[in-house]
Formats: structure tokens, C-alpha cells, sequence
């Protein structure tokens, strides 16, 4: 993933989740029981890559083996919990 020179100098902090696309659950019970109901970008996992001090660059991460995850989606939050200065997705 490349990220854009955001000209956002500072801190950032970068996290990555693993998604699972899309999930069918069937309902046992209650009034929707036999029922399903179908949940989409389901976050499996959040994991911290680091900072990273807003300039161009390449980040390189090893992704934990989780079979049920299809889909990656990146979040750079300025500081460690402030606004989201960018986000990318990867799916596979």
C-alpha cells in the first residue's frame, strides 16, 4: 500500500483490520428464528503498524494467517486516535 503524501507532518498512527467480507448467520430463535441474516465487513482483527510522520513512503507488514478474513482495509489516523487523514483497501 502507498501512501499519499498527505502534507500532514506529526505523528499519525497507522492500523490495519482484517474484514471478512460478508457472513450468513442463521436466527435459532426469537420471532426471526429460521430466519438469517446476513452481516457485511465483518472487523475479525485491528492491528497497529506503527506511525508513520506523513511524508511518501512504502510500508511493508506480514499478515496474520486468518483463513476467514478476505479483505484488508488500512486506517491513518492523525495522532493516535484523531481523524482518519487516510484509508485504503486491499481484497483477496
Amino acid at each position: 500500500l502507498d501512501l499519499p503524501d498527505l502534507e500532514r507532518k506529526g505523528k499519525n498512527t497507522i492500523r490495519f483490520m482484517m474484514v471478512k467480507k460478508s457472513e450468513t448467520t442463521p436466527i435459532g430463535r426469537g420471532e426471526n428464528r429460521n430466519e438469517t441474516v446476513t452481516y457485511v465487513q465483518n472487523v475479525i482483527g485491528i492491528y497497529n503498524m506503527g506511525t508513520w510522520n506523513g511524508q511518501n513512503e512504502t510500508k511493508s507488514f506480514d499478515l496474520p494467517n486468518n483463513p476467514n478474513a478476505n479483505e484488508i482495509v488500512i486506517l491513518v489516523n492523525s495522532d493516535r486516535f484523531g481523524a482518519v487523514s487516510a484509508v485504503g483497501k486491499y481484497s483477496y
